[in-house]
């Protein structure tokens, strides 16, 4: 946990740009959190814990991601 939050208190590299719209479907934030997670070197599922998603909404992404690879 404490190299969690060392790690975390750097930033996640998640860019979004102007024109992005005010509301992100949860499924396209989870998206993004995860692909800057991974591309940090964190847990995954950790990280998205600590943005609130649910586990069912983790669970979920999980499972729609398994589905498209």
């Amino acid at each position: 946990m404490e190299s969690f939050k060392t790690t975390f208190s750097q930033g996640l590299p998640i860019e979004l740009d102007a024109d992005y719209p005010t509301h992100i479907p949860v499924d396209t934030m989870l998206g993004i959190v995860f692909e800057a997670s991974r591309k940090a070197g964190m847990d995954s599922i950790t990280v998205l814990r600590h943005f609130r998603f649910t586990e069912e909404e983790i669970e979920d992404f999980f499972e729609n991601l398994e589905r498209r690879n």
